[in-house]
């Protein structure tokens, strides 16, 4: 079985902002928002206020090879996020 590559809060952050409502869950809990967590479910539309979270904590995160707006590309090759830990 191959090695994956670890996945970082930026990988979560993009898979959430693409849609992904695993990603959503883990991370509206992360950022200690279990209540709206629970409120993302598989069979029912987003809740507004849900939406509007996933838009603010995934706002400045560009694709995974290009930056966005508030992120740098390190001498290294990494991409961080200017306004996220």
């Amino acid at each position: 079985m191959a090695n994956l590559p670890t996945r970082t809060m930026r990988d979560l952050r993009i898979a959430a902002r693409d849609g992904d409502r695993a990603a959503m869950r883990a991370l509206l809990r992360r950022c200690g928002k279990a209540d709206m967590a629970r409120e993302v479910r598989g069979d029912q539309p987003i809740p507004s206020p849900v939406a509007r979270m996933i838009r603010a904590l995934t706002a400045g995160i560009g694709t995974h090879d290009q930056p966005g707006p508030w992120e740098i590309v390190r001498e290294d090759g990494t991409i961080e996020s200017l306004i996220y830990d």
